[in-house]
């Protein structure tokens, strides 16, 4: 009879299993669609499009890395092309709060957007257009010298919103404690009555690397 050794090994949480759903969209001309993203032979098939369509149709904000600037073909600048989990969408000049008008490069930057127009269909099908003046207007006014919402960060800093629209920046090795406490846990914003929860990375557990919807200042 064999003998088994049973050995000492870290028990993990299985990863989260995301559910592929139907969504319902209308076009800009009002027609409604139906979205399957459990359908493999759909443009709009897997897990990042549901997520993209999960915050589309409900209030959920998603973190968007910033690839480039674009310009009209009189070179004037008409917004940003950015990338959510590794769906191309566009982010409009006179929607994009902060980084409005801005003559810095913003490219590589991470910022917090919520998809407002979706093409289900046409020669635009699968085209996703996002803006980043929501979280601004999810601040909770009478608190915001203690909550701050994460609207960007680059290797060195995370920036943040304030209740005048202004942005402000802290060290990540100063926020790294901050960080450390909140993580996994949630925080109730009484000026909308929403929760918001505080996650890592998927790919890692340094909360340096950890996107902030919610940070306490």
């Amino acid at each position: 009879m064999s003998k088994r050794v049973y050995g000492t090994r870290s028990r993990q949480s299985p990863p989260h299993k995301i559910i592929l759903e139907q969504y319902a969209v209308f076009n800009p001309e009002g027609e409604v669609f139906t979205i399957d993203t459990a359908n493999s032979g759909s443009p709009f098939y897997g897990p990042a499009w549901n997520t993209i369509l999960k915050a589309f149709t409900g209030d959920g904000f998603l973190r968007a890395i910033i690839l480039r600037r674009t310009y009209s073909t009189k070179n004037c600048f008409t917004g940003y092309d950015v990338e959510i989990d590794g769906i191309k969408a566009f982010l409009p000049e006179n929607r994009s709060a902060l980084f409005s008008g801005t003559n810095r490069c913003a490219s590589g930057t991470g910022i917090m957007v919520k998809p407002f127009l979706v093409y289900p269909s046409g020669k635009k099908r699968g085209t996703v257009v996002v803006e980043s003046e929501t979280p601004l207007e999810e601040l909770d006014q009478r608190k915001t010298s203690e909550w701050g919402i994460g609207i960007a960060y680059d290797s060195d800093r995370f920036y943040f919103a304030t209740g005048q629209k202004g942005m402000m920046w802290c060290w990540k090795k100063e926020a790294e404690p901050v960080l450390r406490r909140y993580l996994g846990t949630s925080a109730l914003n009484e000026g909308t009555g929403r929760y918001f929860r505080f996650e890592k990375e998927k790919t890692g557990d340094d909360p340096l690397k950890a996107f902030p919807v919610f940070v306490c200042m």
